[in-house]
């Protein structure tokens, strides 16, 4: 199954509205990165390590894991892996 990844640049250098530059004010949800399934736990323990608040989720309508952070700017970032087992 394949998940279709899309990268959008934003210029923070745009004011929102109210004149604040902040993540609270895209229109951005998440960015999304597949990853093999293999490589789940270790990404999982990684960034982790790197001091990151790790959520965790299973998507079993399409047998998905997903691993999310947050970027320094408040942006979520998920790494989904397809696993036949969930």
């Amino acid at each position: 199954m394949c998940h279709t990844q899309n990268l959008a640049l934003f210029d923070r250098k745009v004011q929102a509205e109210g004149g604040e530059v902040s993540a609270a004010h895209t229109t951005v949800d998440h960015i999304a990165f597949t990853i093999e399934s293999s490589d789940y736990e270790a990404e999982k323990q990684r960034l982790e390590g790197l001091g990151l608040a790790v959520s965790t989720e299973e998507h079993k309508w399409v047998h998905w894991r997903s691993l999310y952070v947050f970027d320094p700017e408040g942006n979520e970032v998920e790494l989904v892996c397809y696993d036949p087992s969930v």
